[in-house]
């Protein structure tokens, strides 16, 4: 197992590091999105895509990692979940996309707004 893997977990491999499987948060037709374990202990978002060789998913796939590259690039990407890393697996015909967890994004987000409540002043 790796440095900082969860004993008997499913290990995903994305670029070289290893995310370990915590549960399921949702699924749509082609994908599956973990809550994951980085080796950091930082809990994340692990996004499956299966496109099994449709070419037209795996283009709106890389469009969309390319794009929320771009956003964090320009730092445009505030109020978006953010793209930590990706890789296109095409033996495995799968894309995976390493993000930041939402839940805990919005559970920030709700402790600001409430905060800002408080003493009158809206914060962004």
């Amino acid at each position: 197992e790796p440095p900082g893997a969860v004993a008997g977990a499913e290990v995903f491999h994305i670029n070289g590091v290893p995310y370990s499987k915590l549960e399921p948060i949702g699924r749509g037709g082609t994908s599956q999105v973990f809550k994951v374990l980085a080796p950091s202990r930082k809990i994340l978002a692990l996004k499956q895509v299966k496109c099994d060789g449709d070419e037209q998913l795996l283009e709106a796939v890389t469009n969309e990692i390319a794009l929320m590259e771009l956003l964090k690039e320009r730092q445009l990407n505030a109020h978006i979940i953010g793209l930590v890393d990706s890789e296109v697996k095409l033996e495995q015909q799968a894309v995976y996309l390493v993000m930041e967890c939402g839940e805990i994004d919005l559970a920030h987000m709700l402790q600001r707004q409430r905060g800002s409540e408080r003493d009158g002043t809206l914060s962004e």
